[in-house]
């Protein structure tokens, strides 16, 4: 609540989007700095401030472990630290029963990505990829697990 406070102090934009950048590594708890009650929600943050915010510290900075439902992730396959996204998100699928990766078209149809990718790996295809993940049940430890692997920061 406190980071929220202080983030509403500055100007939508760019000021908004620097105290974010300088103060990100500073919280404690960063599965709440990286949810809806911040990061996602439109009164402190527009979609532009997002896109900012993810070419600014990087997908894996803003990627958050313990909550990926609900999140609209826009990766390019042949950037490594973005495919690890897409890759985070596919094994999670092993482990949460219901868990899919759904790939949605500019067309809008929505897929789900190949089951094959948890086993050879996401391919690095100069594509741009956007997903959602969606679960019926969340595996707490397997994300705390992969958290560990894939992110930055401590989520525990």
């Amino acid at each position: 609540q406190q980071l929220r406070n202080l983030l509403l102090c500055f100007p939508e934009g760019e000021a908004r989007e620097d105290a974010f950048c300088i103060l990100h590594t500073r919280v404690v708890d960063p599965g709440h700095m990286l949810g809806p009650a911040l990061l996602h929600a439109p009164l402190v943050l527009r979609e532009a401030d997002r896109r900012s915010l993810l070419s600014r510290l990087g997908h894996l900075h803003v990627l958050n472990p313990l909550h990926p439902e609900n999140v609209l992730f826009s990766c390019r396959l042949a950037v490594y630290e973005e495919r690890r996204v897409v890759q985070f998100l596919v094994q999670l699928t092993g482990k949460e029963a219901g868990g899919r990766v759904i790939r949605e078209a500019d067309d809008g149809r929505q897929t789900a990505v190949p089951a094959s990718w948890a086993d050879k790996g996401v391919p690095c295809d100069d594509v741009s990829f956007r997903c959602t993940y969606e679960t019926a049940s969340a595996n707490a430890q397997w994300r705390l697990q992969l958290a560990e692997k894939y992110c930055v920061g401590t989520f525990g």
